[in-house]
C-alpha cells in the first residue's frame, strides 16, 4: 500500500494531492528504466486529465525474516519489515569525515563516485554485525524491545501446559544478563534498578523486596505474584525444558552475540545513495539520467519538481514526485553551483552556468531574489550533439534545405539563427558546423558551454564573471577583440544580445565568417533587435550578413516538433536604410514541409558562390544535387553517429568523386574507408 507520505520522500507539498499518482485513475502510460536503480513511469490521471512523471527508486524497507530464523520466531509478522533509511545518515556522516581526512576525491566523477561507494561498503560491512545502538534505530528503543518479549510472555493459558505457561514468565541468568544490557543503553543511573532480578531461593526476602521493584513495574503485580506461586526446583527444571523458554533463551542470546545482518540487496541500495547525494545530483540524478528530458525547473522547496519531456511535453512541464526540502534545497544550490565552478551566497544570489555534464543552469539562492527561496532552472544538452542527418530525420530541414546550408557554410557564408526559447538554435548551430571544412580555424565565444565540434583547429572561449565588483570580468566584447587577432576563418557566437555584435558585424564586414543565435521570432524582429538597444548594430553593416534562419518549437498531431520557419537571404541595402531580403525556404504548415522560393540565380548568396567558383548554371545546381543525395544517403542508410557523419562531409568536400562513387553503388567496402579516414583507391 502506497503512503502518501513516500510519495515526495517525506517532504510535506502543499496544495498537491499524493493521490495524483495513484488510484483506479492513474494508467501508465510508459515505463523505462534510466539507471540500474532508477525507473521512470509516465502516468495519466484521467480525473485530473494531465500527465505525471513518477521516479522509483530503492524502497529501504525489507523483510529481513527470511535472513535471521530466529527473529521471525519472536516477532509479530507485520514486524518482519524493517527500514534500513535511519541508517544511511549515520553511514553519509561516516563516509564525509573520510572524504574530509583523507582528501581522496580527484576532478573524475566517475572515479569519485567508486572511492565513495569504496569507503561506503567498507563502513556498512564493518557495521553488518549490527551493534546494539544501531539495533535500537532500526527495531525500536529498548524498551520497545521489552514490550516486545512481554508480548510472547502473554500468551493464552488455554493453549500451553501450566508448565509452559510457567515457562513464558520467568528469565534466568542469562536473559538477565540481556535486561542488564539493554536497560544499561537506557541510561537507567542507578545500577541496582538496572538487574532485572529472577527468583533466587538463597536470597533473603529483604534482597528479594529491595530488588524486584523492576520486575515488578515490567510484569505488573498481579504477574509477579503468579511468577512467585510457580517457582520451586522442580518447576524450574521443567520450565528450562520448555520450548518457549528455549525460544526466549535463543532470542536473548542471538541478539547479544549474532546480531542482525544486513541483506545484501540492501547493501547495494545504500551504496546507490550514498553515490547519488554524495557525488552525483542527489534526488535529481534519476531526472539527469533520463535522455528523455530537455529543462527542469525546481520553482522553490516544498514545492513538486517540474520537467519538459520530449515526448510527452505538448501540453507543457510535467510535475514529478520528487520535491526538496528548504535546507536540502540551499545545499544543493550550494553543490551545484561549486560544480559550475562558481560560488553562491546571500552576497551574490544570482548564478548563470553550467554542471560537469555540460547541462546548462540559472540558479536563485536563498530569499534574496525570490519571495520563495532557492530555485533553479536546469537545461540539458546530450554529450554527443544531433547531426544533419538527425535533424532530417526529425524533418526540422529536408534534405534540400541542408544540401543548402552546406554550400553555404562550406564557402565561409555568415548567418543567423534565430527562434524562441528551446526552439532548438544551439542545436542546428552545432550540427551545420559539420559543414566547416575541417582546415579552417573556428574559434567559438560562449557564456557557458554548449557548443562540442569535432574538429582539431579549434579554440574555445567562455566569458568569465566578475570574482569582486567588476574585478575580474571578461565579457563577450572583450573576447571577440581579442578572437579577431587570433585569425580565425570561422566565429562561431553561443548568442548574441549586446554590444558585441557591433564588432561581430565588424568582423563580417572584412571578411570573417560567423555563425551565431539569438533570440527572435521572424526575421524583421531579428533585424529589429540588431539595429536597436541594446545592440545598436547599424543597418548599413547588416548587408554583410548572408542569411537568417528562423527556428520555432510547434505543436503537430500531439508530438512537440522543431522547424525551420523560413531561410531568407539579405540581399543589399537600399538608399533609404531598409533592408532588401528575399526568402530562399518557407515552412507550409498545411503539408508539413519546406517549400523552394527560389530558381538558380534568383539566390543571391548562390550566384556569389557560383561566380567564386566559375560554375555555370548547371553546375551549381549539380553541387547542390550531390550534396543533397549524399544527406540522403545517410539518412537512408541510418548513419547518424557524430564523427561518422562528420568523416563524410569531410570526405565529401575532398574527393566527391569517391564519396559519390559510395553513393550510387553503395559499395560498403569504400564507405569503411571513408569512415575510418582511409584513402579511396
Amino acid at each position: 500500500m502506497i503512503n502518501d507520505m513516500d510519495i515526495f520522500e517525506g517532504i510535506e507539498v502543499a496544495g498537491v494531492n499524493p493521490e495524483v499518482f495513484y488510484g483506479d485513475e492513474v494508467t501508465v502510460l510508459d515505463e523505462y528504466d534510466v539507471s540500474e536503480h532508477a525507473t521512470v513511469r509516465i502516468l495519466f490521471n484521467s480525473k485530473t486529465k494531465s500527465i505525471y512523471y513518477f521516479v522509483d527508486e530503492p524502497n529501504l524497507k525489507t523483510d529481513i525474516s527470511h535472513v535471521d530464523e530466529w527473529y521471525r520466531d519472536v516477532v509479530e509478522k507485520e514486524d518482519y519489515t524493517k527500514d534500513y533509511s535511519s541508517f544511511l545518515p549515520r553511514v553519509k556522516n561516516k563516509v564525509n569525515i573520510t572524504l574530509e581526512n583523507e582528501s581522496v576525491l580527484t576532478e573524475d566523477e566517475d572515479k569519485n563516485a567508486e572511492i565513495v561507494r569504496d569507503i561506503g561498503e567498507r563502513y556498512i560491512r564493518r557495521e553488518e554485525q549490527l551493534s546494539v545502538k544501531l539495533q535500537n534505530k532500526i527495531f525500536g528503543s529498548p524498551m520497545n524491545i521489552i514490550k516486545k518479549i512481554d508480548s510472547i510472555l502473554t500468551v493464552d493459558d488455554s493453549e500451553v501446559s501450566e508448565d509452559e505457561c510457567t515457562a513464558l514468565r520467568v528469565y534466568d541468568s542469562d536473559i538477565e544478563k540481556y535486561y542488564n544490557q539493554i536497560l544499561y543503553q537506557s541510561h537507567v543511573d542507578n545500577s541496582e534498578n538496572t538487574e532485572l532480578q529472577v527468583y533466587d531461593s538463597d536470597r533473603t526476602p529483604e534482597e528479594d523486596t529491595a530488588k524486584t521493584g523492576l520486575v515488578t513495574r515490567l510484569l505488573g503485580d498481579d504477574r509477579k505474584e503468579a511468577l512467585d506461586s510457580f517457582i520451586n526446583d522442580d518447576r524450574k527444571k521443567k520450565i528450562k525444558s520448555s520450548d518457549y523458554y528455549k525460544k526466549i533463551k535463543r532470542w536473548s542470546v542471538n541478539t547479544s552475540n549474532k546480531k542482525v545482518e544486513i541483506p545484501e540487496e540492501i547493501i547495494e541500495d545504500l551504496l546507490y545513495y550514498l553515490e547519488r547525494d554524495l557525488i552525483r545530483q542527489r534526488k535529481l540524478q534519476p531526472i539527469f539520467d533520463d535522455e528523455n528530458i530537455e529543462d527542469v525547473h525546481v520553482n522553490a522547496s516544498n514545492q513538486p519538481i517540474f520537467l519538459y519531456h520530449s515526448e510527452y511535453g505538448v501540453e507543457g512541464n510535467i510535475m514529478t514526485n520528487i520535491a526538496f526540502g528548504s535546507d536540502e534545497l540551499d545545499e544543493y544550490s550550494k553543490s551545484i553551483a561549486q560544480q559550475a565552478g562558481q560560488h553562491i551566497s546571500k552576497a551574490q544570489p544570482i548564478l548563470d552556468g553550467s554542471t560537469s555534464d555540460g547541462s546548462r543552469i540559472h540558479l536563485s539562492y536563498s530569499n534574496e531574489v525570490n519571495v520563495d527561496g532557492s530555485n533553479m532552472t536546469i537545461r540539458f544538452f546530450d554529450d554527443i550533439p544531433l547531426t544533419p542527418i538527425d535533424l532530417i530525420k526529425y524533418e526540422t530541414f529536408s534534405a534540400e534545405q541542408m544540401a543548402y546550408m552546406w554550400l553555404l557554410l562550406e564557402h565561409e557564408k555568415s548567418m543567423v539563427i534565430a527562434g524562441g526559447t528551446a526552439s532548438g538554435k544551439t542545436t542546428t548551430l552545432n550540427a551545420c558546423a559539420l559543414f566547416v571544412p575541417d582546415g579552417f580555424k573556428i574559434i567559438t565565444l560562449e557564456d557557458t558551454r554548449e557548443i562540442n565540434l569535432p574538429h582539431l583547429n579549434w579554440m574555445k572561449h567562455i566569458t568569465r564573471n566578475a570574482s569582486v565588483g567588476d574585478l575580474g570580468e571578461i565579457d563577450m566584447f572583450e573576447l571577440l577583440e581579442g578572437a579577431l587577432r587570433e585569425r580565425p576563418d570561422y566565429i562561431l557566437v553561443g548568442e548574441v544580445r549586446g554590444s558585441e555584435a557591433q564588432t561581430l558585424f565588424q568582423a563580417m564586414n572584412t571578411g570573417h565568417a560567423t555563425i551565431s543565435t539569438m533570440h527572435a521570432e521572424t526575421v524583421d524582429s531579428s533585424v529589429g533587435r540588431l539595429t536597436n538597444d541594446p545592440i545598436n548594430v547599424p543597418r548599413n553593416m547588416l548587408e554583410a550578413l548572408d542569411v537568417v534562419c528562423i527556428q520555432k518549437k510547434l505543436n503537430r498531431d500531439g508530438q512537440s516538433v522543431r522547424r525551420i520557419m523560413e531561410l531568407r537571404e539579405v540581399k543589399h541595402i537600399q538608399s533609404n536604410d531598409d533592408i532588401d531580403t528575399q526568402n530562399s525556404y518557407k515552412y507550409d504548415p498545411a503539408t508539413d514541409t519546406q517549400k523552394k522560393l527560389y530558381e538558380g540565380d534568383d539566390s543571391a548568396v548562390l550566384a556569389d558562390i557560383k561566380e567564386i567558383q566559375g560554375w555555370t548554371n548547371d553546375e551549381l545546381k549539380q553541387e547542390l544535387k550531390q550534396r543533397k543525395e549524399v544527406l540522403e544517403y545517410l539518412v537512408e542508410n541510418e548513419i547518424t553517429e557524430y564523427n561518422e557523419t562528420y568523416d563524410s562531409f569531410q570526405k565529401y568536400m575532398k574527393d566527391s568523386e569517391a564519396v559519390m562513387e559510395v553513393v550510387n553503388t553503395e559499395n560498403k567496402e569504400i564507405y569503411d574507408l571513408i569512415k575510418n579516414r582511409g584513402d579511396v583507391v
